[in-house]
C-alpha cells in the first residue's frame, strides 16, 4: 500500500493560545476528527467577504461571496456571516471587506452562518500566524484525497505539529488513526479511534486537554453507531469512571441508554434506563428522551436514596424512599398516567401529561401539544410530515396566557407573527413572514402601550425608518436603513436622554 505524508510548514505563536473565552464550551473535535465526520453539520467553505457593518444591537453583520465548497449542501453564491458582537462576553470580530476566510459553520437554509463566536475553527485565509496556525491547506488536501479517492496512509501537520495520523480507504478514513489538538508545549494527543469504511468502528479512546494526558472517556462503537461509553473523572492524584452507558434496542425498535452514575471510585449516584423518542425539541423543552423501567438513585456513602419504575417519564406503581442509614422511611404508590388522550405521550415526574401528538411514519403529525407539570398547556403547534405546517401558540408557563402566536407553510415561518404581554391579550409586537423572511412593518411595545421599536423590512433586510427606546418615551436610537446597513445619520441617546 502507498504512504502519503502531507506536510504545512508555518509559525506558530509558542504561546497557550487563548482557545475558548469564558461563556463558550470546548469544541468536542480537533480539525481531522471534524473533517473525518460528514455527519457532524458544519458546512466547510471559504469567502470573500464584501461588506460588514454593526447593526443597532452591536452585533456583527458581513456579506460575503462564496468562493469554493469543501462540505456543505445548498449553500447559496451569496450568505450573511453573523460574527458576535462589540459587547458580547463571547466575543467577535467584524470582517473586513475583500479579506477572504476559511469558515466552520452549520445553517439551516444555506444563507445565515455564524463564525468566530466559540469558534476554533474559522480563519482569515491569508493568515499564517494563528493560535491554532493555518488550517486551510490541510482542508484543501484532505478533500483532493477524498475526491481522487485514495487509498493509503496519511499525516497531517500544521507547522511541526501532527494534526492528525491514520488511513485511506478509497478516499473516506480507515482503520487506526491518531488526533492530536493545539498545545503550548507542542500538539497532544486528543483521541485513538478506528474507523470502518468512513465510520467510527471499535474502542476509541479519548483524552484529557489539560494537565497530564490521561483517558477522558472510552467509546465502543461499531459501523458508526456507539454501543458502550465509559466517561472518567480525573483529579490531580486519581481518576475514576464518572459515568457509564450502554446503548440497546427496545423489542419496538426504540433506542434505550442504560446509565451508571458514580460519587467515587466505589460509590454509584444512579441507575436508569431512558428511551429516545426521535424528536428533538419543542419549544424551549427538550423531548427527545425520558426515563423508563428500574430507577435506583444513592446516597454519597453508598446507601439506596430510592428506587422504583418509570414508564414514558412518569412514576409508577411501589416506590420506596430511604434515609441515609438506610431504613426506609417512606412508601408510595403512584398510579398509571392516563395514556388514552394521544397516541403518543410523554409525561412529567409525578405523572401529568408533558407531551401529547400523533406521529406518522415516525415523523409528527396533526396538533401537539406541550404542558407544564401543573398540566397548563406551554404550547399547541400544528404539524404536517414532521414539519410545522399551521398555526403555532405558544404560552407564558404556569398560565393559560399566550405569549406568541406564529404561522408556519412547510416547516417555514408564514404569515403574521404576533406577541402578547403576560395579560396574552395586550399585543406587545407584530410582524409579517413571507416564505421565513420578515416582510413590511414590524413594531413592539411596552408594558404600558407605548412605542418600543418601529422598522421595516425588504425581503429579510432592514429598510427605511428605524426606531428605537430604551423605556417608555426614552430614545435610544434613530436613524436609516438601506438593503440592510445603516444609510445616512444615525441618532444615538444615553439612557437619561442626551445624545452620544
Amino acid at each position: 500500500m502507498s504512504r502519503f505524508s502531507f506536510f504545512l510548514t508555518l509559525f506558530l505563536f509558542v504561546f497557550l493560545p487563548k482557545i475558548l473565552l469564558a461563556c463558550c464550551v470546548a469544541d468536542p473535535y480537533n480539525l481531522t476528527e471534524l473533517l473525518n465526520d460528514p455527519n457532524e453539520g458544519r458546512s466547510i467553505f471559504t469567502c470573500r467577504v464584501d461588506s460588514s457593518f454593526m447593526d443597532p444591537d452591536q452585533s456583527y453583520i458581513n456579506y460575503a461571496t462564496v468562493i469554493q465548497v469543501f462540505r456543505g449542501k445548498n449553500i447559496r453564491q451569496n450568505i450573511k456571516l453573523y460574527t458576535g458582537a462589540k459587547n458580547s462576553s463571547a466575543g467577535g470580530r467584524l470582517l473586513k471587506p475583500g479579506q477572504e476566510f476559511l469558515i466552520f459553520s452549520t445553517s439551516k437554509d444555506g444563507y445565515n452562518f455564524g463564525a468566530f463566536v466559540c469558534d476554533q475553527f474559522s480563519q482569515t485565509v491569508d493568515d499564517r500566524i494563528s493560535s491554532y496556525g493555518d488550517r486551510l491547506p490541510v482542508v484543501q488536501e484532505y478533500f483532493r484525497l477524498q475526491k481522487k479517492k485514495y487509498s493509503g496512509e496519511v499525516l497531517f501537520r500544521i507547522g511541526k505539529d501532527t494534526v492528525g495520523v491514520g488511513e485511506f480507504k478509497l478516499g473516506k478514513p480507515h482503520g487506526k488513526w491518531k488526533h492530536y489538538s493545539p498545545h503550548y508545549r507542542g500538539n497532544r494527543l486528543k483521541s485513538e479511534v478506528q474507523y470502518f469504511e468512513g465510520k467510527l468502528d471499535g474502542t476509541n479512546i479519548y483524552y484529557t486537554s489539560y494537565g497530564a494526558v490521561k483517558v477522558d472517556k472510552i467509546v465502543r462503537s461499531i459501523k458508526g453507531r456507539t454501543v458502550h461509553e465509559k466517561k472518567y473523572k480525573n483529579q490531580k492524584d486519581k481518576s475514576f469512571l464518572l459515568y457509564e452507558t450502554i446503548y440497546s434496542k427496545s423489542k419496538n425498535g426504540e433506542t434505550l441508554k442504560h446509565v451508571v452514575t458514580y460519587f467515587d471510585e466505589i460509590n454509584k449516584s444512579a441507575e436508569y434506563t431512558e428511551a429516545y423518542t426521535g424528536i428533538k425539541r419543542m419549544a424551549s423543552m427538550w423531548v427527545n428522551s425520558y426515563k423508563q423501567g428500574q430507577y435506583k438513585s444513592y446516597y454519597e456513602n453508598g446507601q439506596l436514596k430510592e428506587e422504583g419504575e418509570y414508564y414514558r417519564g412518569a412514576k409508577i406503581g411501589n416506590w420506596g424512599f430511604y434515609n441515609e442509614d438506610g431504613d426506609k422511611k417512606e412508601e408510595r404508590f403512584f398510579e398509571f398516567p392516563d395514556t388514552s388522550l394521544a397516541p403518543f405521550m410523554l409525561f412529567h415526574d409525578g405523572g401529568q401529561p408533558k407531551v401529547m401528538g400523533t406521529l406518522l411514519d415516525g415523523k409528527r403529525d396533526g396538533r401537539w401539544f406541550t404542558f407544564d407539570n401543573g398540566g397548563k398547556i406551554l404550547t399547541m403547534e400544528t404539524y404536517k410530515a414532521g414539519k410545522l405546517d399551521g398555526l403555532v401558540i405558544r404560552r407564558w408557563y404556569n398560565s393559560n396566557k399566550t405569549i406568541k402566536e406564529e404561522k408556519y407553510k412547510n416547516g417555514i415561518k408564514q404569515g403574521l407573527e404576533r406577541s402578547f404581554q403576560k395579560d396574552g391579550k395586550t399585543v406587545s409586537g407584530f410582524v409579517k413572514y413571507i416564505n421565513g423572511k420578515k416582510e413590511g412593518e414590524e413594531k413592539k411595545y411596552f408594558a404600558d402601550g407605548s412605542l418600543q421599536l418601529s422598522c421595516s423590512y425588504i425581503n429579510g433586510e432592514l429598510n427605511g425608518e428605524y426606531i428605537e427606546y430604551s423605556s417608555p418615551g426614552k430614545l435610544r436610537r434613530k436613524g436609516h436603513y438601506s438593503n440592510g446597513f445603516r444609510n445616512g445619520p444615525w441618532e444615538l441617546y444615553h439612557y437619561n436622554g442626551g445624545l452620544k
